[in-house]
């Protein structure tokens, strides 16, 4: 990607130029296997809420809050599911 002129730049561009430039298609299949991979193991309930959500910003595909819901179910164990 060309260079941006740093004076007539949108928000949407830069953006643009900055994943492309510092954020390969590897990092973000990465983060998303994390996320599908994530679990609460020794973390705590708040670790793994944190966790959940700035992984969540890497799988944009998913739009339905029930399999965001469930997704984030199959993490826990199960007696946190009763």
């Amino acid at each position: 990607m060309k260079k941006l002129d740093e004076r007539h730049v949108s928000w949407k561009q830069f953006k643009k130029y900055f994943q492309q430039k510092y954020m390969s298609k590897h990092y973000y299949e990465r983060k998303m296997q994390e996320f599908f991979d994530l679990h609460l193991g020794n973390m705590t309930m708040d670790e793994y809420v944190k966790k959940f959500l700035d992984l969540m910003i890497y799988v944009a595909s998913i739009n339905e809050e029930k399999i965001k819901i469930q997704r984030f179910l199959s993490g826990l164990p199960s007696f946190y599911k009763d």
